[in-house]
């Protein structure tokens, strides 16, 4: 009993701090994973979707964004990274 009356507001503080509203994945990398390792050429992707699609070692800015789709890509043209960022 001493036990639940301990831990009961840590739990209310704990699903305080999750963000209200928000998808968990902003970016739809999580539902694009089946691309990784087809055609960069062949794929279609959301339109309203914020995507940099760069090759394998191009310069990127640094600026973290949630709800930007990364599409990484290799010397072939195969997807090998979908990410948000």
């Amino acid at each position: 009993m001493l036990k639940t009356l301990i831990l009961m507001p840590a739990l209310a503080l704990l699903a305080a701090c999750q963000p209200k509203g928000k998808p968990a994945d902003e970016c739809w990398a999580i539902g694009l994973q089946s691309l990784v390792g087809t055609s960069v050429a062949a794929a279609t992707f959301p339109a309203d979707a914020k995507t940099r699609i760069y090759e394998e070692g191009a310069p990127l800015t640094r600026d973290y964004r949630l709800d930007r789709l990364n599409i990484e890509y290799d010397k072939g043209g195969t997807i090998i990274r979908i990410w948000c960022g």
